[in-house]
């Protein structure tokens, strides 16, 4: 029985001291958690140089340190003006070299107007020179290296107001940068072609429908203009053959017929040019098609017919002044002044501008003493 109890005793003492040190605190794992905490704590803790500028930054920035540089991206919702901007960078760069920032050199970048980027560059050296006035803020901001980088946005901001303003120079630089940027934009090429045709830079505008052909074969839109730039350089034979080209795919225009048929009466070819004009009179009749078939016959000097084509044509349109302008130098290629005078005098006040043409022709400064 003695032997039993002292048994049981033994037992009963080793369980406990088993279940002690099961539940006795493990003293790494009480003190990890608190050293892992106080060292979080401390990365999230803002360090003093940025606390110096924190309150500027209203909206939120992303931040990147990279040995003595230091970069800084602002995400403003509301847009830097140029002046601003260098008032901002300035302010910076001050708190910066007050608070002793471990930096030489800081990178800014923050959104400008116009959906522009505004970038600016300085080094504290400099402006540490500012502070000592041994530097004026001009030279400090020239130092900045501040420059407004353009997007595709800020550019089509630019190019839409030029284009409204008729400023088509201006236009013109801004669609150059927006083919850098991107260089397989269909909708870039486009305007660049219409905007340096409208300037009468016809080769430019060769080049820019012709990257709008490469990337979409066939588009009746590039080779109509290419076919209007090669006609107004007096590449006939190309202008030919991209209307021909551009009527492949529509078949039914008129005036694509009419304007092919245009260019072969210039190229010294009525007949194909009359054979263009009957087809698109088959689809369609209008006072255009019988004003280019006078232009045919007058070119080679068919003078009735050229008179009949264009009385046609202003019996349909009675108020187009080009056809009383082509009917008066008919009156001049047949040395019938009398008429030609009479016209002449219509014409001046029906549509001045176009009769200024026709101002230094010697008959009619006769008519005007």
């Amino acid at each position: 029985m003695f032997f039993l109890f002292f048994f049981l005793l033994i037992f009963n003492l080793s369980c406990s001291g088993d279940s002690a040190r099961q539940s006795a605190p493990d003293p790494e794992a009480t003190i990890a958690p608190a050293q892992e905490k106080e060292s979080r704590s401390s990365r999230e803790k803002p360090l003093a140089w940025e606390d110096s500028f924190k309150e500027m930054f209203r909206e939120p920035y992303e931040k990147k340190e990279d040995g003595s540089f230091l970069s800084l991206k602002l995400q403003n919702k509301e847009p830097f003006a140029a002046q601003g901007f260098d008032s901002f960078v300035i302010e910076l760069g001050v708190r910066l070299a007050e608070a002793k920032a471990p930096f030489t050199a800081v990178f800014l970048e923050a959104v400008g107007n116009e959906q522009s980027i505004f970038k600016a560059r300085f080094y504290l050296s400099d402006v540490l020179e500012y502070k000592k006035g041994e530097i004026s803020q001009p030279e400090l901001l020239r130092r900045f290296e501040v420059e407004v980088v353009e997007t595709v946005d800020s550019l089509k901001a630019k190019i839409k107001e030029a284009r409204k303003e008729g400023l088509n120079e201006d236009a013109r630089e801004a669609l150059v940068k927006w083919t850098g940027l991107e260089p397989y934009s269909i909708p870039a090429w486009s305007l660049l072609g219409n905007v340096t045709r409208d300037l009468k830079k016809y080769f430019e505008a060769i080049s820019a429908y012709k990257k709008v052909l490469e990337m979409e074969p066939n588009s009746p839109f590039a080779l109509r203009n290419l076919a209007v730039c090669a006609e107004k350089i007096g590449t006939f034979d190309d202008s030919i053959k991209w209307y021909k080209q551009a009527l492949e795919g529509d078949a039914q225009n008129v005036l694509l017929m009419q304007q092919l048929a245009d260019v072969y009466r210039k190229n010294g070819d009525a007949n194909a040019a009359m054979v263009w004009i009957g087809r698109a009179r088959a689809i369609k009749d209008s006072a255009d098609l019988w004003m280019v078939e006078g232009n045919i016959n007058r070119h080679v000097k068919k003078y009735a017919k050229a008179r009949e084509a264009y009385l046609k044509a202003q019996k349909m349109n009675p108020a187009d002044t080009r056809i009383l302008f082509n009917l008066l130098l008919i009156d001049l290629d047949t040395k019938n002044f009398t008429e030609a005078k009479k016209k002449y005098a219509d014409l001046k006040l029906k549509d001045p501008r176009l009769a200024e043409e026709l101002g230094g022709v010697y008959v009619f400064q006769e008519s005007n003493e």
